[in-house]
C-alpha cells in the first residue's frame, strides 16, 4: 500500500516516487477539471483562449497516465536496487516537466508558479535529497529563466492560456484572474503542507526517540552513565535553586560472575534484565534507575531524606530475594544484592558522593552480602 503507518522518511526511493506520481495525478485532475469547466461556461470562456484549452486536456491526460504508470511501475519494482537508484530520477524529471509547462501556461513569474517552484522543491530535497532534485531543478529554471527573458523580448506570450485582454489593463486584479492562481495554488499548498506537517512531526518523533535511545543502556532499558551524569548535573541546579536532598542507591549483585560463568552470558543477561524489571517496580516515578556499570545498578532518589532512601533500599533488597530465575537442569538463580546508600545535598562533589556510596556497597559485601550500608 502507498499510505500505510511507516514512516514517509523511512520509506525507500519508489515509494517516495509513487508518492510523488500520485502527486502528480491529483494536480492533473485539478488542472483538468479547471480546463473543462472554462470551456463549458461561457463567461469563464471569454477570459482564455479556448482553441489551445482542449490541447492542454489532451497533454495533462498524457502526463496523467504517465503518472499512473510510473506509479504502477515503481510499485511492481519495490526490491530492484536499479530502479531504485535509475526511477526517482525520471519520476522527478516528469514531474518537473510537467510543473515547467503548466508554469508557462499560466505565467512563469505568477503566484501559482512562484509556490509551486519553491515549496515542491523544498518538499522534493526532503524526499530524494539534493542530486536528484538538483538534477531536474537547475535545467528547469534556467531554461524557463530563458523563455522569460524571450518573452520580455516579445518573442513568446507571457501565460498564454489567458485572454487578458478580454479582462481589461487591471488584468491582475481581475476577479477570473485571482481566481485562477487561487485554484492553481491550492493544490500545491495543500499537498506541501500536509507532507511538510508529516514529514516533519515524523522528523521531531525519530529526533526525539534516538535521544531517549542514547540515554538508556541497550539491555536493561534504564539509564546509561551518559544519562546519568546529565541527570546528576540537573539535580545540582535543583539543590542549589530549591534546597533538595537526594538519595543515592548505589547496589551491587552478589555472586554475578558465578552465575555467567556456570551458565553463561545469555543467562546472566537475563538476571540483569530481570533485575532491573523489578528494581522499577519499587521506586516511585520520579526516581531514576539507571546500569552503573556490568552487575551494578543505582537509584537516585528524588527530594528523598534518609530514612526514605533507607525504605527505599529495603523493599528493593527484598524484592530482589523474591527473584527466581529458572536454569534447565539446574536449581533455579536466587538473586541478592548489596547495597549502600549516601545522601547528596550539594556540600560535596558528585564524584565524591558516587565514591560514598561505592564504599558503602563495598562494606556491604565484606559484611557478608544482601545488606545494606549507609554511608
Amino acid at each position: 500500500m502507498l499510505f500505510n503507518n511507516e514512516a514517509i522518511i523511512n520509506w525507500n526511493p519508489l515509494k517516495r516516487c509513487m508518492l510523488i506520481m500520485f502527486a502528480s495525478c491529483v494536480l492533473m485532475l485539478s488542472w483538468i477539471f479547471w480546463d473543462v469547466a472554462v470551456l463549458f461556461h461561457p463567461y469563464f470562456a471569454q477570459f482564455v483562449h479556448t482553441h489551445i484549452v482542449p490541447d492542454q486536456i489532451y497533454v495533462k491526460a498524457i502526463f496523467l497516465i504517465i503518472s499512473l504508470l510510473l506509479c504502477l511501475l515503481c510499485s511492481l519494482l519495490q526490491h530492484s536496487r536499479i530502479a531504485q537508484k535509475v526511477l526517482p530520477f525520471i519520476c522527478v524529471w516528469v514531474f518537473t516537466l510537467t510543473l515547467c509547462r503548466f508554469a508557462y501556461m499560466i505565467g512563469i513569474i505568477s503566484p501559482a508558479t512562484i509556490a509551486g517552484a519553491v515549496s515542491l522543491g523544498l518538499l522534493g530535497i526532503l524526499l530524494f535529497g539534493r542530486l536528484v532534485i538538483y538534477s531536474a531543478l537547475i535545467p528547469s529554471m534556467l531554461g524557463l529563466s530563458y523563455l522569460l527573458y524571450l518573452t520580455m523580448q516579445g518573442q513568446f506570450q507571457y501565460a498564454p492560456l489567458f485572454n487578458f485582454a478580454a479582462m481589461g489593463e487591471m488584468h491582475e486584479i481581475h476577479p477570473f484572474w485571482i481566481g485562477s492562481i487561487l485554484y492553481f495554488t491550492l493544490p500545491i499548498a495543500i499537498i506541501s503542507t500536509l507532507l511538510f506537517d508529516r514529514i516533519i512531526a515524523q522528523w521531531q518523533s525519530r529526533e526525539a526517540f534516538f535521544k531517549q535511545l542514547s540515554q538508556l543502556d541497550p539491555l536493561t532499558k534504564t539509564r546509561n552513565r551518559r544519562s546519568l551524569n546529565q541527570h546528576f548535573q540537573n539535580i545540582t541546579q535543583q539543590i542549589q535553586q530549591q534546597q533538595k536532598q537526594f538519595g543515592v542507591i548505589l547496589l551491587d549483585l552478589d555472586f554475578f560472575k558465578q552465575i555467567n560463568d556456570k551458565h553463561g552470558h545469555l543467562k546472566g543477561d537475563e538476571v540483569l534484565t530481570r533485575v532491573a524489571d523489578i528494581l522499577k517496580k519499587q521506586i516511585r516515578t520520579e526516581d531514576v534507575l539507571g546500569r552503573y556499570g556490568g552487575e551494578e545498578f543505582i537509584i537516585i532518589l528524588s527530594d528523598a531524606q534518609l530514612n526514605l532512601s533507607l525504605k527505599i533500599a529495603e523493599r528493593c533488597r527484598q524484592a530482589l530475594m523474591t527473584l527466581s530465575i529458572d536454569v534447565a537442569e539446574h536449581d533455579p538463580i536466587q538473586i541478592t544484592g548489596s547495597f549502600g546508600i549516601t545522601m547528596f545535598d550539594g556540600s560535596q562533589s558528585i564524584e565524591q558522593t558516587l565514591h560514598d556510596a561505592d564504599l558503602a556497597m563495598y562494606k556491604a559485601k565484606a559484611n557478608g552480602r544482601n545488606t545494606i550500608v549507609i554511608a
